[in-house]
């Protein structure tokens, strides 16, 4: 059985590949005549009635699918049901040298794309080496009045959640740097108090 196939992406597109097809020579019924507009629904239905041996016309390999990876997936279950493609030229098309083609540009670009991820964690690794570059979280700085501030909170001048919204802090690390600035006041109190006893 003779189909066509074709995936357009605008209408002007679809109407002038419908009238192409039927004014050629191929005498493909209209039945047998599936066009999908930026859509894979034509193409579902073939599928479904496509069996061995029948014969696919298409006006050219890229009217298959929108993509790369699309045409691999459309070519392949064209393979596998043994499906002869054929251009409306009703030259054939060789199936598993096209998939063979798709397949080595498929793995070619693959490789490039992780050779320039291993190029990138490379160059920032050597970064991280030099001590340049920031990695991880970024850095938080604490404005210059931080401390005065939340003295002036423990003076009930202000609150801490004023202040935390203010700086646009989340409550975790807004209370983890109170907890250390009160923990460095504590320790600046203990190095006092020693000094004060070795004065003693």
């Amino acid at each position: 059985m003779k189909y066509f196939y074709a995936y357009a992406t605008t209408e002007a597109e679809c109407e002038a590949i419908h009238t192409m097809v039927s004014n050629s020579d191929l005498n493909i019924q209209e039945a047998f005549i599936y066009i999908d507009n930026n859509r894979y629904d034509a193409w579902g239905q073939l599928f479904s009635k496509l069996e061995v041996k029948d014969e696919l016309y298409v006006y050219k390999l890229s009217s298959i699918a929108e993509d790369g990876n699309t045409l691999f997936v459309h070519l392949t279950h064209l393979k596998d049901k043994a499906v002869t493609i054929k251009l409306l030229d009703d030259s054939d098309l060789n199936t598993e040298q096209m998939l063979n083609l798709i397949g080595f540009v498929r793995d070619t670009q693959r490789k490039q794309i992780y050779d320039k991820q291993m190029e990138g964690i490379q160059r920032a690794l050597e970064k991280k080496r030099k001590g340049e570059g920031d990695y991880g979280r970024p850095k938080i700085t604490l404005p210059a009045d931080f401390e005065a501030n939340i003295k002036r909170i423990m003076r009930k001048e202000m609150k801490h959640e004023d202040y935390r919204e203010k700086l646009g802090f989340k409550r975790s690390t807004y209370f983890k740097f109170v907890k250390d600035l009160k923990d460095s006041w504590k320790q600046q109190e203990l190095e006092r108090s020693l000094r004060k006893d070795g004065k003693d």
